[in-house]
């Protein structure tokens, strides 16, 4: 499910999880991340913030008008909020430091190795660039867009996954992530610039500032879990579910009790957040597929099928053999392994037709409770009646060895058993095999036992071993 501009700008902007009636202190710590916590202003529920369309960028600053022709083409007509009873902060971004309502109430520079302190950041977030911050947004919006398409389309997050959790060697993903937050501490040097100039904000800040805003970096990202957390959180991003949506985005360890300044942070952490992750498949797409330029775009038109649920990503990463895609999902995201296809068949099933021993082995040995080996599907056919069609002996003895029932008749097929199949099939290995585990060679299929179909197919060798068996 795609995420539009409108999403993005009701939780980064003027939204009713970030204004207070009054001036008291906010802290968008984690015991705070629950949008429940804050209040709605009474302008806010009246409903008459924002016009239809409206982008991101044309709240982000709705309290302070700019004077600039170049800012006003950038913004949309400002919303008249309810004035804060403190003073009215300076320009941003013209080389004046913060006054006491933007700062933490010193008019002197702030001390490298007390900002941050408790999370509160006010003595520096009076210097970014508001323009810088509108562009971050544009971007972000792209950003979002772009990969909530590009995961929910065909089997696009499965496939990232796989590469995600196997296919990158460690040390190189862990290079990967911390290159993208170098670049998004680059953006924060020239958000900041006019500090930085100036001697007002030091490196030091904002790295402390970008560690409460990116707060998965580096203390979950790259640990042992690291790469589920970071597949936990591109699912949030792109499957659509507000309330995880929205805890996402405000997860900063920040306090401050200027509603600018929250505005700001939440635009930060949700372009750093969306910068590294959209980085990160936009790698796994350069490498896949060379060719791509621009964007997620797949060269290939797959169609509008969407696979946005814990279910078609289980049967996809199943028709893929991706175990361990397979196993997060079950053990990380609680999915049901045993899911239906649209044709009854269980994910056993689904493994035996795409040839996928290793899902197979997986799904018989590792999930509790196992799904049903013994399920049909809407054909008649169970796994080992597949198996067989399919002349995969390997697979019939794994359905064997779990347990599988040797002697199902399939009633849409003239009652046709396991040991039927592979006597038409003339597989003399899977028939010695399905004998073993007691396959009756007395079964009738269209009248016929399978010592009749050897004969008349001229079987011979799996005629004598019919008869060894019968004896």
């Amino acid at each position: 499910m795609a995420r539009g501009v409108k999403d993005l700008r009701d939780l980064i902007c003027l939204s009713r999880l970030t204004i207070r009636d009054s001036d008291e202190e906010m802290d968008l710590s984690d015991t705070d991340a629950d949008y429940g916590n804050f209040r709605t202003s009474s302008s806010l529920e009246n409903g008459d913030v924002f016009r239809k369309d409206a982008g991101v960028a044309s709240s982000i600053l709705a309290t302070q008008r700019t004077s600039t022709a170049s800012k006003d083409e950038l913004f949309e007509p400002h919303v008249n909020l309810r004035r804060s009873k403190k003073a009215p902060l300076p320009p941003v971004g013209i080389g004046s430091r913060p006054s006491s309502s933007a700062s933490s109430g010193s008019d002197t520079a702030p001390d490298a190795r007390s900002v941050g302190h408790d999370g509160n950041f006010d003595g520096i977030l009076g210097y970014m660039d508001e323009a810088v911050i509108a562009d971050w947004l544009m971007r972000t919006n792209v950003m979002v867009e772009e990969l909530s398409d590009w995961c929910c389309h065909g089997d696009n997050y499965v496939r990232f996954a796989h590469f995600w959790l196997s296919g990158i060697p460690p040390a190189q993903r862990t290079q990967l992530i911390g290159m993208e937050v170098g670049i998004v501490r680059d953006e924060m040097e020239r958000a900041f610039r006019t500090g930085r100039e100036s001697g007002d904000v030091t490196s030091l800040a904002l790295r402390k500032l970008l560690s409460a805003v990116l707060r998965e970096y580096p203390t979950k990202l790259l640990t042992s879990k690291g790469p589920h957390i970071f597949l936990e959180k591109l699912d949030v991003l792109t499957s659509g579910r507000s309330e995880e949506y929205r805890a996402t985005l405000t997860d900063v360890k920040v306090r401050t009790r200027n509603k600018q300044f929250v505005q700001w942070v939440l635009a930060l952490r949700a372009f750093a957040l969306l910068s590294v992750w959209h980085a990160a498949v936009g790698f796994y797409r350069t490498i896949t597929c060379p060719g791509a330029q621009g964007g997620l775009a797949d060269e290939q038109d797959q169609g509008t099928v969407t696979a946005d649920s814990l279910e078609e990503r289980c049967v996809q990463a199943v028709q893929s053999g991706a175990v361990d895609v397979l196993h997060y999902l079950s053990k990380v995201k609680k999915a049901d392994l045993g899911v239906r296809d649209g044709e009854n068949r269980t994910l056993v099933f689904i493994a035996v037709t795409h040839n996928q021993p290793k899902v197979l082995t997986y799904l018989l040995t590792k999930v509790h409770p196992r799904p049903d080996i013994n399920l049909p599907s809407c054909t008649g056919n169970t796994p080992l009646h597949a198996a067989v069609n399919a002349g995969n002996v390997e697979l019939v003895k794994t359905l064997v060895k779990a347990g599988a029932e040797v002697n199902t008749a399939n009633p849409q097929c003239d009652s046709a058993t396991p040991l039927h199949l592979a006597v038409l099939h003339g597989d003399k290995e899977t028939c010695e095999v399905l004998l073993s585990a007691g396959a009756q060679v007395s079964a009738e299929m269209g009248g016929q036992t399978a010592a009749h179909l050897a004969a008349d197919l001229g079987h011979l060798e799996i005629q004598q071993l019919l008869l060894t068996f019968s004896e």
